[in-house]
């Protein structure tokens, strides 16, 4: 049961969180260990505030409940943006069965419509052994160095380079403000790697919550490559991740959807009479219920 809990937690962390959770790429398990325990919270998340940017849009504060399935097994996990009192705003995800914990979190500020992360923190408990990492972004020199048992790695970084978390929030960000490019550096494993998105069009996809309007995003890779992500994200609630649907190379699949959500304070409820509403790429609205979401 071990070994079919940890790539199930493992991939939920790394989808979910990192792909919009990574970008729809099954992320490796750090590699380096952390003696540094997480940063407690200064007080309770506050509902955020973003006078930063008067002239972009950015993501709500939101809190979203996922499920997801992998050979069997269930499990649910949460994503929450808020503030800490200094205004500095943090991404939150969290995962546990009951051997095993896991959070991520990612802190950020806004400048100008760019996300500019500070910290990212990854912390597992059970499943055989914990896991701990932090890396610490220095934009005075553009480095960021991951402290893990005074055996640190540190690269260099251009400026708008993102966490395996936080970069999700610029995608929606960038979504919000009707950007075309949808690409992303991020710093990982002590290398810069790059994640490409491309919109496929436009869905009503059936949920949980009931038919929402969703934009419909894949994955970019190499030529040749098998593995396929598509990631679904609700149109009309900031971009809000509401499906990710993953075939690997080996056929199998698997995905992770969207149980409950509030943005805003607002529960995420259908919009009817939206549906073609088109974003300003017009693109070609597909029917759920006639074409296969693992296509």
């Amino acid at each position: 049961m071990l070994n079919t809990l940890r790539p199930l937690l493992h991939k939920t962390s790394y989808i979910l969180a990192s792909c919009l959770l990574a970008g729809g790429v099954l992320a490796q398990e750090q590699q380096q260990e952390s003696a540094q325990s997480p940063a407690p919270l200064q007080a309770a998340l506050q509902p955020l505030t973003l006078a930063v940017d008067t002239e972009q849009q950015m993501p709500k504060p939101f809190h979203a409940t996922y499920k997801a399935k992998f050979s069997g097994f269930t499990i649910e996990a949460t994503r929450e943006l808020g503030t800490h009192p200094n205004g500095e705003q943090e991404l939150i995800f969290s995962a546990s069965t009951w051997l095993a914990k896991l959070r991520e979190s990612s802190r950020f500020n806004w400048s100008r419509g760019q996300l500019i992360p500070s910290q990212y923190q990854y912390h597992r408990e059970g499943l055989g052994r914990s896991r701990d990492a932090v890396l610490e972004f220095d934009w005075d020199k553009n480095k960021v160095v991951n402290n893990v048992q005074d055996k640190p790695w540190r690269m260099d970084i251009p400026e708008g380079a993102l966490d395996k978390l936080s970069y999700q929030l610029q995608l929606r960000s960038d979504l919000l403000n009707g950007k075309q490019t949808l690409q992303y550096n991020i710093a990982d494993g002590g290398r810069l790697k790059t994640y490409l998105f491309e919109m496929v069009g436009e869905e009503l996809l059936e949920t949980r919550l009931g038919k929402l309007a969703t934009v419909k995003i894949k994955k970019v890779r190499a030529t040749g490559k098998k593995r396929v992500t598509y990631i679904w994200m609700a149109k009309h609630w900031d971009y809000l991740l509401v499906k990710l649907q993953q075939t690997e190379e080996d056929g199998k699949t698997y995905a992770i959807d969207l149980l409950r959500a509030e943005v805003d304070g607002k529960t995420v409820t259908p919009r009817l009479g939206q549906r073609r509403e088109l974003l300003p790429t017009q693109l070609p609205i597909i029917d759920a219920e006639l074409n296969s979401l693992g296509q």
